[in-house]
């Protein structure tokens, strides 16, 4: 058996921290990748585009109908008579402790809120006002870059396929795929940075690994969905 920390395999421990010294001790890797969107004098070309703006504005609505959807599922596996969905109140309350924990409180109102790490688009090697700091360390630029609410949103997309799918790793993968993608597509706009991506993502993860240890069993979890397969 796998050792784990707080219910987190330490391999992710690991994964998160080192990812983390990296990106402090080399901050350069976040501006040689950002550069890698930015067109001198033109500035970040997939700022406003269609399929930019696709992606931004496909996590919100994914993230309010999907919350509409939970919380019919859950009332019609509650009420129905016969319900071909087994969801409990305890695994809607999980998916919802989830979301609003890690992008709404620890994402976006804790870190993006007091980190201040300027934007991309904004700094002064990319045509903006702004200065450069590195990742985790607190900033007096004001920004909201640090990290990535967009990308924590999709890829809380990865604990619903969790809870609901029966071909988890299929699910989670294309959840897994969602979120970077949508990061790629803030990092192609200049609104964030790698780092800001990829600390979204385990936050994301060990919240949610965190807590479904806490708030469940250890024995495998029956299938949900009887016609996901479908």
């Amino acid at each position: 058996m796998r050792k784990k920390l707080l219910n987190v395999p330490l391999g992710v421990w690991i994964g998160f921290f080192s990812v983390s010294i990296i990106f402090v001790a080399f901050p350069q890797i976040d501006l040689g990748v950002a550069e890698l969107f930015y067109t001198p004098g033109v500035g970040f070309r997939a700022n406003g585009v269609w399929y930019e703006k696709l992606m931004y504005k496909s996590v919100e609505v994914i993230l309010i109908s999907g919350t509409v959807f939970l919380l019919f599922l859950w009332l019609y596996s509650r009420f129905a008579r016969r319900p071909r969905v087994q969801f409990s109140g305890k695994e809607l309350g999980f998916l919802l402790l989830v979301l609003a924990l890690g992008p709404g409180l620890i994402v976006n109102s804790i870190l993006k809120e007091n980190c201040g790490r300027a934007r991309p688009v904004n700094l002064i090697q990319f045509g903006g006002s702004q200065e450069f700091s590195r990742a985790f360390l607190p900033s007096d630029q004001g920004g909201h870059s640090f990290p990535s609410g967009h990308a924590a949103g999709a890829f809380f997309l990865m604990t619903v396929a969790l809870i609901l799918t029966r071909r988890k790793r299929l699910w989670i993968g294309l959840a897994l795929g969602y979120g970077f993608l949508v990061g790629l597509a803030r990092m192609a706009a200049g609104g964030h940075f790698l780092s800001d991506i990829l600390t979204s993502f385990f936050i994301v993860l060990i919240l949610s690994l965190m807590l479904h240890g806490f708030m469940f069993s250890e024995t495998p979890q029956r299938d949900r969905v009887a016609n996901d397969s479908s």
